[in-house]
Order: structure tokens, then sequence, then C-alpha cells
């Protein structure tokens, strides 16, 4: 190549992203991988992936009609295909812990039957998930439906995400707890966040908690805590009791029970709604357990029930 053709000389580099991501996708390919997520996912990589390398190719065959140095048009198309390499990047970050080695691999179907049951609903049943196990010490979910369209879209792939699963989760838990299977009854609150955003929850709820003289940051704090405690409350209808314990199993030793967030409720207020449902008769909008727990599991409830919260002291809601 003459090395003055610049043009061809970037195309040449970005085509070796391209091959060295290829490498890599075709390692992590060949883990075990519960059904069926991280491999579309993986797919879906490696489909784009040869589709950079291909076009990339075809432009250096006619670098002859190509400007020595890369024009606006060069630019543009470069940019293109790294900024899609780049977020291919990322997607392979989805597919780290979640292996059948890493992830808590038992929990896939009982998730998939419950996003499933609510999911249908709306007829979005066209979906699919991936379980990883991560360093960070929390459970949490979040589709990636959005961010793929607009990325494939932008870079002038549509045509490659024509079939893909939407939604799309990532759901996370604790890489140290992956193996403690009481402890992923939390899965199900991650699940109730998804029942909460496609039902009339939000309309339901926040009128009776927000008010017209609220400004927006009161406005927000509320909606987010609604959200968490709907999704308590959907999680305790999808497990019962097991949900309660394994909530204060996860957050108890980790949180002062008074202590809240923008984004989260004091836990304190958490296992105490949660204790009120379980124990609450059905006209009282509970689920009427109290006859039905044992007589140790009833105290171990009423004791948490009881629990005196010291004078909360947070400004989150002033």
């Amino acid at each position: 190549m003459n090395t003055q053709h610049l043009t061809a000389h970037l195309l040449e580099i970005t085509l070796d992203r391209a091959k060295a991501l290829g490498v890599e996708l075709t390692r992590i390919h060949q883990r075990q991988y519960p059904p069926t997520g991280p491999i579309l996912l993986i797919d879906l990589a490696i489909s784009a992936n040869n589709q950079i390398q291909k076009d990339i190719a075809d432009k250096l065959s006619s670098i002859s009609s190509l400007p020595s140095n890369p024009d606006r048009r060069i630019e543009i198309f470069l940019r293109s295909k790294t900024y899609l390499l780049s977020f291919l990047h990322s997607l392979m970050q989805c597919i780290e812990g979640a292996d059948i080695q890493s992830c808590p691999s038992t929990f896939v179907v009982p998730i998939r039957r419950m996003l499933m049951r609510q999911l249908r609903r709306s007829g979005q049943t066209h979906f699919d998930f991936i379980v990883k196990a991560s360093h960070s010490y929390n459970y949490m979910i979040q589709s990636i439906s959005e961010d793929i369209k607009r990325v494939f879209i932008e870079a002038g792939y549509p045509n490659l995400i024509t079939n893909f699963p939407e939604p799309f989760f990532i759901i996370e838990c604790p890489i140290s707890e992956r193996r403690n299977i009481p402890i992923h009854c939390i899965f199900a609150h991650e699940v109730g966040h998804v029942w909460y955003h496609i039902s009339s929850l939000p309309t339901t709820l926040l009128p009776t908690v927000q008010r017209p003289s609220d400004n927006m940051r009161r406005k927000l704090i509320k909606s987010k805590w609604v959200e968490e405690l709907a999704a308590d409350a959907i999680a305790l209808c999808l497990i019962g009791p097991a949900y309660l314990y394994s909530t204060i199993y996860f957050a108890g030793p980790f949180c002062a029970m008074s202590d809240s967030s923008e984004s989260h409720p004091p836990i304190g207020m958490r296992i105490q709604f949660l204790c009120d449902m379980l124990l609450n008769k059905f006209s009282e909008g509970g689920l009427n357990y109290r006859n039905t727990l044992s007589d140790s599991n009833l105290n171990y409830v009423e004791q948490w029930r009881s629990y005196d919260l010291p004078p909360k002291n947070s400004n989150t809601l002033t």
C-alpha cells in the first residue's frame, strides 16, 4: 500500500479492529450458556461484525476511486463502523458472567415463565433475556432493546435486527451469591419492575401519592419509591413468604433500616410493607398468610413487622 494513501490505511486499521473482535466473539461463542438469550446476542454481534468486515473490504477493493486523504464521506463511513464496533464490545460485557459455570442457570426457566406470564398479556411474546453474575453486589434488570435498535439503525444495519427479540433484558445478580439458591427469590422483584412498566399500575398508583404542590424532584422520587414498593408487592404475589425472607437475608445487614435514597425507600419501610401485605386479610389488601405460616415463621414475620424504626433523619422527600 502507498503509505501516503491515508484513506486506505484507515480502512485497513478499521478492518484489523473488526478481525480482532471476530476472534473474541468466536471464543466466547464456544462457551456453554443457558438458553437462549446469550447465544442470540453473540450471534447478532457476529453477524454485525461480519457485515462490517465485508463493507470495509468492498471499500478497499475500490480504493483507486477514493480520495488519498479521507474526505467527509469517508469519515462518516468510518465513524459508523467504529461506533458499531465499540457498541459490540459493550454487548460482549453483557455476556460476561452469563455462561453456565458463572450464572444461576437454574433460575432461567422460572424467570422466563414469570416474564411470559405478564408480557404475553401485552402481546410481547417475542422477548428474551440474559441472566448474568456480576461483581456488583446488587440485583438489577434493564432492557437493551432500544439501544440495540438505535445503534444498528444509525450504523445502517436495521436488517440485522429484524428478527431479534424485543424486549431483550439483562438481569444481574452478585457473582458471590450465584450458588445461593434461596436468595435468588429476589429475581422476582426484578421481574416486578417489568410488570410495573407494562401495566396500568403507574397510572393507578402515582396520583394517590403525588400532589400538585410537589416540585419535579419530589414527584420523581415518589415515582421511583412507588415503583420499588410495587415491584416488592408483585414479587411477594409471585413467590410468597420466600421473597420476604430473601429480602431480609440480602438487604438487612447492608442497610441502615431508616436510610433512604432518591431511588429507594428505606429497607425497613419495605420490610414492614411486605410483612403487612403478607399477614393482612384479603379485605385489607393482604395475602392472608397468617393461618398458613408455621408458628416459628409467623413469629419471625411479626418480629419484623413490629420493628421500631428510628426517627427518620433523611431529607429525601423534603
